[in-house]
Formats: structure tokens, C-alpha cells, sequence
């Protein structure tokens, strides 16, 4: 009889306490205990306010981390081009070719800074504006 298969764990064994304080998730998820309580007030975290704080199942929150990843793998998955792309060579930019109609932005040109507030009043007689 082997002494080190008594102590192994069963396949149900976790080293996680049944349930967790709001600072034991934070340092489970690795972020701050003040979003873990943000995200249990929002029903994005399996958890239940008990008086003023907020206690998590283990299981529970595994298991939503478990779905969590398994929706992030499936989006990810998304079906790649058969053929590879073949370089195209640029339009020469003439001044002909960066004439667009009114209010119709330029690709890759920004846009100007809007102005913020509100518009300024133009002083004649001052010799302002």
C-alpha cells in the first residue's frame, strides 16, 4: 500500500475556502476589491451582499470565470482569409484626390479639434475677433 495515494487529494478537492470574502476574489481575480464590489453590485459577479459586504461562492465564481473564457475563445475564433492578401500599391495623392464633399472626413486624415463651450462673441469695437 502506497502511503502517498491516502493523502492525495480527491478530484473534488480545491484549495479554495467554500466561500470568499470581496479582498480573497479581488486577489483571485488579481484586481481591486473595490471592482470586484462594483461588478457584484451590477450582477456581472455570481455573489451575495451579506450586510455591508459581499461574499462569493468558489465554486460558483469559477465557474462564471470558466464561461467567461469559454465565450472569449469562441469569439476569437473568427475564420481566416483562404488567400493572403496582396499588396496594393497607394493612389498618388494629388490635390484633386483630397477633395471630398463637405462633412465627409478623409481616412487616415484627422479631424480638427472641436471647439469646446460656448462660441465667442465677437467685439468690433474692441478690435477683437
Amino acid at each position: 500500500m502506497n502511503p502517498l495515494s491516502q493523502d492525495a487529494p480527491s478530484p473534488t478537492y480545491s484549495p479554495l475556502p467554500p466561500v470568499l470574502s470581496t479582498e480573497q476574489a479581488a486577489s483571485l481575480l488579481g484586481c481591486e476589491p473595490e471592482q470586484i464590489k462594483y461588478l457584484a453590485s451590477r450582477n456581472q459577479l455570481p455573489g451575495a451582499k451579506v450586510g455591508r459586504g459581499w461574499i462569493f461562492h468558489a465554486e460558483a465564481l469559477m465557474a462564471h470565470l470558466r464561461r467567461l473564457c469559454e465565450a472569449n475563445l469562441e469569439a476569437s475564433n473568427v475564420p481566416l482569409l483562404e488567400a493572403p492578401l496582396q499588396p496594393t500599391k497607394a493612389p498618388e495623392r494629388t490635390s484633386e484626390a483630397l477633395k471630398t464633399p463637405k462633412g465627409v472626413p478623409l481616412l487616415g486624415v484627422p479631424a480638427p479639434p472641436r471647439r469646446r463651450g460656448r462660441p465667442r462673441t465677437p467685439y468690433p469695437s474692441l478690435g477683437l475677433y
